[in-house]
């Protein structure tokens, strides 16, 4: 493969995983919301459901971002054996910190529905 075209399939595996990205974000965000708005509200088994959802769907997101990221991180060392002089544009660093992040963020918004659903009023 020519340098445009391992530059262009990189950077297309980079826009998949910003892709995953907002999804992940947007499901931690319904979550967050259902959690504020009527966590308090729902039956246990309504909470189980909410929470099973969230933590099925989670994982795979994750999943799916980091094959995206390490085909990225494939083309890249491709990209530079081919061609020395090209920059680095994908971190092996942030196949690290973003699950931990995302893991970080998954147990914080679980944490928030069990505050929510035990608070003492009065």
């Amino acid at each position: 493969m020519t340098e445009y075209e391992l530059l262009d399939l990189m950077l297309t595996a980079v826009d998949g995983g910003t892709a995953v990205i907002a999804i992940i974000l947007t499901i931690v965000s319904g979550y967050l919301l259902v959690a504020w708005l009527i966590g308090d509200k729902l039956t246990t088994a309504q909470v189980v459901l909410v929470n099973l959802l969230f933590l099925c769907t989670a994982p795979f997101l994750i999943w799916g971002w980091l094959g995206r990221y390490l085909v990225a991180l494939d083309l890249q060392n491709q990209l530079i054996v081919l061609a020395p002089q090209t920059p680095e544009r994908v971190s092996m660093y942030t196949i690290i910190v973003f699950p931990t992040i995302l893991s970080i963020l998954i147990l914080g918004s679980l944490k928030f529905m069990w505050d929510i659903r035990h608070t003492k009023v009065g």
